[in-house]
């Protein structure tokens, strides 16, 4: 089973998952390579590329704005090695702000749509997932229509959730496709901060003994 990866880049990439990419390339895997476009067009785009090669059986698909694990590729392979039958399996990963929940949904017998609070520590079925890390058979591109992926906002699952992966994982559902999340591995999302003397002053409160205080009388105008 071959495997290619490509990186959906719709932004600039940051040091660390930079290195990180570089880490994973250097393990040999084929490269699936495109420019900068919106995220629904680079996904299809690079299915394409992917497809015109017969040699090669999955896509895996690695986000930008992750910090992906150097094994990512034989994390999520060694399902399909066990079951072949795996035909589209992602990771456990967390919304980078409040309140950071997984996502993945589950359909419950409610109707709806909801994040498993405490995921189990191996893969399990899910109804829907992000695309952070997403593992494909060459099978799934002639089982669903395309556009594989599309901003289709009639297709949702919560208020922040009308995204092209949710489309995705809805005509997968529609065609009989299970999706598998790996409850052991995730990329860590990375996000940037806004430093405030907040800050400063929980970081000197967490560790007073880096720092001398001394008071210094200052004439304020």
């Amino acid at each position: 089973m071959k495997v290619a990866i490509a990186v959906p880049l719709g932004e600039v990439v940051s040091d660390i998952a930079f290195n990180a990419f570089m880490a994973i390339a250097q393990k040999g895997w084929p490269m699936i390579q495109r420019g900068r476009d919106r995220t629904d067009n680079n996904r299809n785009q690079l299915a394409k590329q992917f497809l015109e090669s017969s040699e090669l059986d999955y896509i895996l698909m690695l986000d930008a704005d992750h910090v992906h694990p150097v094994d990512i590729v034989e994390r999520h392979m060694r399902y399909v090695y066990h079951d072949p039958a795996k035909l589209v399996i992602g990771g456990l990963h967390y919304r980078r702000g409040a309140p950071f929940e997984p996502m993945v949904w589950v359909k419950s017998d409610d109707g709806l749509f909801h994040h498993p609070v405490a995921p189990p520590d191996g893969i399990f079925r899910c109804d829907a997932m992000a695309h952070c890390t997403l593992l494909v058979h060459r099978s799934v591109f002639d089982r669903i229509e395309y556009p594989w992926w599309r901003y289709d906002y009639d297709v949702t699952i919560d208020e922040e959730s009308a995204s092209e992966d949710i489309y995705f994982c809805k005509s997968c559902r529609e065609a009989g496709i299970e999706l598998w999340c790996d409850g052991t591995t995730t990329s860590p999302h990375i996000r940037q901060d806004l430093v405030t003397g907040a800050h400063f002053q929980q970081y000197m409160a967490e560790h007073p003994e880096q720092f001398s205080v001394i008071e210094i009388e200052q004439e304020v105008a």
